[in-house]
């Protein structure tokens, strides 16, 4: 979420979207308009792109600086189910930082390829 929340889907990109020919393209439209609409009332100047990044990630890696770190869950007390940060052999992947401008352009991309 930490990179998430910086990737926010802002007016200058909806107008690009709101060009898209076709029916999918206008009910992307329509719900990108409605999250950003509904965050601003949150104080945020855009609406974050979680699972669009997340399957970005995935497809096109390049976009991101990734970590090797170790993580685990806290099993017991108040803090049960928090995912910390431990010592020992990593085991995931994690991605500090993304090239925003790279994941816009290929969501742009990818939704004028599926539009059409």
């Amino acid at each position: 979420l930490d990179v998430t929340q910086k990737t926010l889907l802002k007016p200058a990109h909806l107008k690009r979207i709101k060009n898209i020919k076709g029916p999918i393209a206008r009910f992307i439209y329509h719900i990108a308009d409605y999250a950003i609409y509904s965050n601003r009332k949150r104080g945020l100047d855009g609406a974050p792109m979680h699972d669009p990044l997340a399957a970005a990630i995935a497809v096109y890696p390049e976009i991101g600086k990734y970590e090797n770190l170790c993580l685990g869950v806290v099993t017991k007390g108040k803090k049960r189910g928090k995912v910390i940060v431990q010592d020992g052999e990593p085991n995931i992947k994690f991605c500090k930082k993304v090239n925003t401008e790279s994941f816009f352009e290929l969501f742009i991309e990818n939704l004028k390829k599926i539009a059409s």
